[in-house]
């Protein structure tokens, strides 16, 4: 886990509020190791641990271990953390298995490692607030970019008090081939010329919309679509001359959506 789950009440207990500061901070900094290690709140058979190795875990001394009791004690060699919350530390468990068997229904046995979904998954997810009545999160716990054969995907886990939701954006866009753009012209109605225009357009820009990425192209030449009736009617009632794509012929010239001149040529 990566939060403290610590209730205010706790804070505000008998137990906590008897015990000397020393104290309190030992069992704060034993408290935070536990979470980290998602241990239950028991260190196993560490009685036997020498000062410098409870420094170097827990950042305390061994003295101050053995000064924290009520908050701190001992069980047949293991250290037990006083109420630790180990239902937050099973749900957190629970969502995070939850994330994974999503992550592996959506992908199944594809070309993406299941190593590199358990890396993403598991350092991503951790739980927002303290208790079951929190307020609802909507917070991004973690982000990381994993490069999939040749597609890239951008995994978000998001965690609430309720359930664990991966969102798995779409891969990278693919710019198409002049053919693709052709084809395309011919399903959306417009002469194939204009798919060429497109893709020479798109590749002068370097397939941006804006200063962003292009996401698809198909979208896009949709919108080529529209913007050609629209600049050609602007067009037509600056230029009464200027005949209508329909009407044209080819070897026709017409003024194209950006103020140049054409020769229509009907594929």
């Amino acid at each position: 886990m990566k939060w403290l789950n610590i209730e205010v009440s706790t804070l505000r207990s008998p137990e906590y509020i008897g015990s000397e500061p020393l104290a309190r901070a030992t069992w704060l900094n034993v408290f935070a190791y536990c979470v980290e290690q998602e241990n239950s709140g028991i260190i196993k058979d560490c009685e036997h641990w020498k000062d410098r190795q409870w420094q170097q875990t827990c950042g305390v001394t061994k003295d101050e271990i053995g000064i924290s009791a009520p908050l701190l004690t001992w069980s047949d060699g293991d250290l037990i953390v006083w109420n630790y919350p180990i239902d937050k530390e099973l749900e957190v468990q629970s969502k995070r298995n939850a994330g994974r068997e999503t992550v592996k229904k959506r992908w199944g046995n594809s070309s993406a490692d299941s190593s590199a979904i358990n890396s993403a998954t598991s350092s991503a997810i951790s739980l927002a607030g303290s208790s079951a009545d929190t307020e609802r999160k909507g917070i991004v716990i973690g982000k990381e970019r994993k490069d999939i054969d040749t597609d890239l995907f951008e995994i978000f886990e998001k965690s609430n008090e309720e359930t664990a939701q991966i969102t798995v954006l779409k891969k990278k866009f693919i710019k198409p081939t002049i053919e693709e753009c052709v084809e395309f012209s011919k399903e959306i109605s417009i002469p194939t010329a204009e798919g060429e225009k497109f893709f020479h357009y798109q590749e002068s820009k370097g397939w941006k919309v804006g200063s962003e990425p292009m996401k698809n192209w198909k979208s896009a030449m949709q919108t080529w679509k529209g913007n050609l009736g629209s600049f050609t009617s602007k067009l037509e009632n600056k230029q009464p001359n200027q005949k209508k794509i329909s009407q044209l012929k080819p070897g026709d010239k017409y003024v194209d959506p950006y103020g140049k001149i054409q020769t229509y040529c009907k594929h």
